[in-house]
């Protein structure tokens, strides 16, 4: 704030007092006061000016990560992961930055890998955002990228993460006062800092057990009689699929399974190049007898359990339109 601007931290203001026409007349002396108390209320400040300091921060926190939620049990190796470190300055100050840590950690495991990279306690120099306007859209951010090759990043993707771990020191105006007081800050936006990795999916898999969980709405009205449940499979995976559905009661444990044995799902056909020319399909019949149409009217949902393993630990690739399909169609008798 600079008020009329030759003042810093000041707020200005011109207040005006008078009587009311029909009032009686009044004297005023030197000794008369008029007291004004004003108060702030719900404050928000959008953007700041002027010459920061030089100051150090220390930042240390956690990120979920959801993207192994499903995978429960056994491992992968990855071939291999490009990656970088991001980072995108909206603020009108000079940063050096120093990652100290950086780390990926499994909660079902408690295990944690930590990145073993030179980035890791280096200080990198950040210089400041440009102003071309009066808004947030008119500021330029600088970009930095940092390569991240050469890591162990796979190895902490294989670890399966739910959170990763950082530890971050930041410096700003390390070379003090050089904008001359016109270091700025909008509140909408700071120091972004992001991973962006390329992952050519090309693992192997010992084991692994995938997960998901789908919904049970079986309100037949007590009228189903006996039936068959046709289940479609369209596997464009380039791996077989060990799979089995079981039922779960409302406190999520498993009460029954709809296959006597898990069925083998055959992958689909893979051309030389590694790509999945054509998927394969399969269908399986499961009779709804007596007991089974009991058990799914007083059940909530279905789990959905894969294992996989590689062909002769194989190194298989994996694209976007890699997946599973799976419909399930009745044919139902029901009682009118």
């Amino acid at each position: 704030m600079t008020g009329d601007g030759t003042q810093v931290n000041t707020v200005v203001s011109r207040t005006t007092v008078w009587l009311h026409p029909d009032a009686d007349s009044i004297w005023i002396t030197p000794a008369d006061t008029v007291l004004i108390i004003s108060t702030f209320e719900d404050l928000k400040v959008d953007y700041v000016q002027g010459y920061f300091g030089k100051k150090d921060y220390i930042g240390k926190g956690s990120s979920s990560i959801n993207m192994f939620g499903n995978f429960k049990s056994g491992s992968f190796d990855l071939d291999k992961v490009n990656a970088r470190l991001k980072i995108r300055n909206y603020v009108g100050m000079d940063v050096q930055l120093k990652l100290n840590k950086l780390s990926s950690y499994n909660n079902r495991l408690h295990k944690e890998l930590a990145l073993n990279h030179p980035i890791i306690g280096s200080q990198l120099n950040i210089a400041r955002a440009k102003e071309n306007g009066s808004t947030i859209e008119d500021v330029k951010p600088t970009e930095e990228s940092y390569s991240i090759l050469g890591s162990n990043l796979d190895a902490l993707i294989e670890n399966m993460p739910d959170s990763l771990l950082f530890d971050i020191s930041a410096h700003i105006n390390p070379l003090g006062n050089v904008s001359s007081g016109n270091d700025f800050l909008y509140f909408e936006k700071g120091i972004e800092a992001s991973i962006e990795m390329e992952i050519p999916l090309k693992f192997s898999a010992n084991n692994l057990m995938i997960e998901d969980y789908s919904s049970l709405n079986f309100d037949d009205k007590g009228k189903l009689k006996s039936g068959l449940l046709n289940v479609q499979f369209l596997n464009s995976f380039p791996f077989d699929l060990d799979l089995q559905f079981y039922v779960l009661n409302k406190e999520k444990q498993i009460v029954d399974s709809l296959f006597s044995n898990p069925e083998t799902i055959l992958s689909g056909t893979v051309d030389s190049q590694g790509y999945v020319s054509a998927p394969k399909f399969r269908k399986l019949i499961i009779p709804l007898t007596k007991a089974k149409i009991e058990l799914l009217r007083s059940s909530s949902d279905l789990l959905i359990r894969a294992r996989v393993n590689s062909f002769e630990n194989r190194s298989l690739r994996l694209f976007q339109n890699n997946n599973l399909d799976i419909q399930i169609v009745g044919d139902l008798k029901y009682e009118l």
